[in-house]
């Protein structure tokens, strides 16, 4: 399918979205930007990704947590949240080789689920602090030859 940015709300169900990503740091911290209501919706999400870090820091970065939302239903029609190691610490430090591994395992996870729509932020361009006209080039480059359709939403 291909990769598209849009104006509006992630968290909109109107979307369809099968599945959300975001970029995260391997420390466990999920304190700030828009990983703040994601740890507020899926709080069981969030606990399992602070004990993934707890336990593999050393060999996260780059890599990708897969949380199966156990709550899936029509009131929560998400059924995976993406969290695509994009820094190793938290703050100002996002990395755009980390970005592109962990965004190229994020496109085969979500082929190899059949999913149809996955939606995204400009991951790592808030706290992160990396540019959007890269990230955007990123994100053609990898998620853009998919099967998936990969939205960019900006809120």
């Amino acid at each position: 399918m291909s990769f598209e940015i849009i104006q509006g709300d992630l968290f909109d169900l109107s979307h369809n979205f099968n599945a959300l990503a975001q970029g995260v740091n391997t420390k466990g911290k999920m304190g700030a930007g828009i990983a703040v209501p994601f740890r507020t919706k899926w709080p069981l999400m969030y606990e399992d990704y602070k004990n993934l870090c707890t336990a593999y820091t050393d060999i996260l970065p780059g890599l990708l947590h897969t949380w199966d939302n156990p709550n899936w239903n029509s009131e929560d029609p998400i059924e995976v949240i993406y969290n695509l190691f994009t820094q190793d610490y938290p703050g100002m430090n996002g990395d755009y080789e980390l970005l592109a591994k962990s965004s190229l395992l994020l496109r085969m996870e979500a082929e190899a689920r059949g999913f149809e729509r996955v939606g995204l932020p400009w991951i790592g361009c808030g706290i992160a602090g990396l540019e959007r006209h890269n990230v955007a080039h990123f994100f053609d480059r990898i998620l853009g030859p998919s099967k998936v359709e990969f939205v960019l939403v900006e809120q």
